[in-house]
């Protein structure tokens, strides 16, 4: 076989590959969105009973991102996205959702502070509550600032 040949041959199992591979990714990504779905929804619905003052909330097809609280006070960000296994290439749809909460203490007396947890809740309700819980304890230290829909 000579080496045009030969490298005719490369080039088409990398291809071949390179097309498999962006099949996978490709479902993977729906698997991923049409199970973030539910939770996307209940996310801006909550987002339409919160006044923005208290919390923030960004919603994609398959993660989110909610900030409760603001500067110059203390502050909570969540990024949510539906669970997985592996890395990049070899990530497998899991069950339940990856939270990863930044909580930040500009006030604090040893000057800010910040920080990282990381963990996977097991059902949408579990999300939901957690993020009511850290508004509801927002809300309930500015007894003037309520729901939107008051």
């Amino acid at each position: 076989m000579d080496y045009k040949s030969k490298l005719d041959a490369f080039v088409a199992d990398e291809e071949a590959r390179l097309r498999e591979e962006k099949s996978a990714r490709h479902e993977f990504n729906q698997h991923q969105r049409a199970a973030f779905l539910p939770l996307a929804n209940a996310l801006r619905e909550l987002a339409s009973s919160v006044d923005t003052d208290v919390a923030s909330f960004t919603v994609y097809d398959s993660f989110a991102k909610v900030q409760v609280g603001a500067r110059p006070r203390s502050f909570t960000r969540y990024e949510i996205s539906p669970n997985s296994t592996g890395f990049f290439k070899e990530s497998q749809p899991a069950p339940g959702f990856r939270v990863s909460t930044q909580s930040t203490y500009p006030n604090s007396p040893d000057g800010e502070k910040t920080l990282e947890q990381f963990s996977v809740l097991e059902s949408m309700e579990e999300v939901m509550d957690e993020l009511m819980k850290s508004i509801a304890k927002l809300l309930a230290s500015r007894p003037k600032q309520r729901l939107t829909n008051d």
